[in-house]
């Protein structure tokens, strides 16, 4: 993959160098580098991916709405040709814990994000873990798997409240700069609940009661009862959404993740969430 974008660039004039891969998933592979002798991230979309996996985040219309919130760096080269995309370096890290005025920060960006109206634009949730379940022959009669369709059943009967979701909003997909934040890796995204990403930052984040109570009215939601208590069944939801995700993969031709470990742990964190 990184010979692949030495080849891209060999026939432009920008200058690349120092290539160093720091994520390889499933859409994607993702490396640091210089573009111009400025540090950047590049990302190169696998073009053998299960079209199941894919999403039109890198469309210019979607790209340039999140850019334009600061939800994520500025993109400064777009191949669509070859999938190749770089964009600026953001001097961030990856925080285990926040105190409260990063809590805050994060809900207001969160908000942001959800008000984009980019509905036409996007696959929504419901048709790609439907996707999902469809491609899984060996374990479509597993109890926990079982138990997810029926969870998420559940919370679509009580209708959805459906924006713009990220959908994958753990600690390492949330960089900050002092009090400066950014998003990334949207491979993800698509329309869902609202409370799909509320919940994989409450878990993530591990936050407390009163922690929960800050970040829901930085969101702009009242925190009753009512909405801790879908928060906490989509936290259990988004358990149930991992462990779907690793027995497709675990179907599929991806061996990235070493997918066995990850269903065990997934299905231990949701024993723990139903307690």
């Amino acid at each position: 993959m990184k010979k692949n974008i030495l080849d891209i660039f060999s026939e432009t004039n920008h200058k690349i160098s120092q290539l160093r891969l720091i994520r390889n998933g499933e859409t994607s592979s993702t490396y640091f580098g210089y573009f111009n002798n400025k540090k950047s991230i590049f990302k190169i979309l696998k073009k053998n991916t299960d079209e199941n996996l894919e999403n039109n985040f890198y469309s210019q219309k979607i790209s340039n709405q999140i850019v334009k919130e600061n939800l994520f760096p500025k993109i400064i080269y777009s191949d669509h040709k070859n999938s190749l995309y770089v964009y600026e370096y953001f001097e961030g890290k990856e925080l285990q814990t926040l105190n409260k005025e990063l809590i805050i920060m994060i809900g207001s960006k969160l908000k942001k994000l959800h008000s984009l109206d980019l509905n036409k634009n996007l696959n929504s949730f419901e048709s790609q873990i439907y996707l999902y379940i469809h491609k899984i022959n060996k374990n479509k009669n597993n109890k926990i798997l079982k138990e997810g369709i029926k969870l998420y059943t559940k919370l679509k009967n009580n209708k959805f409240d459906n924006v713009v979701s990220h959908n994958d909003l753990n600690n390492s997909n949330i960089l900050f700069n002092n009090y400066e934040v950014r998003f990334i890796d949207y491979d993800y995204l698509s329309i869902n609940d609202r409370f799909c990403d509320l919940a994989r930052i409450c878990s993530s984040y591990k936050f407390s009661k009163k922690d929960i109570e800050v970040f829901l009215e930085s969101y702009g939601l009242v925190s009753n009862k009512n909405n801790l208590d879908i928060l906490q069944r989509w936290q259990l939801m988004n358990l149930y959404t991992d462990v779907i995700w690793f027995y497709f993969l675990k179907e599929s031709e991806f061996n990235i993740y070493n997918q066995n470990e990850m269903i065990v742990r997934a299905r231990k964190l949701i024993k723990q969430q139903k307690q």
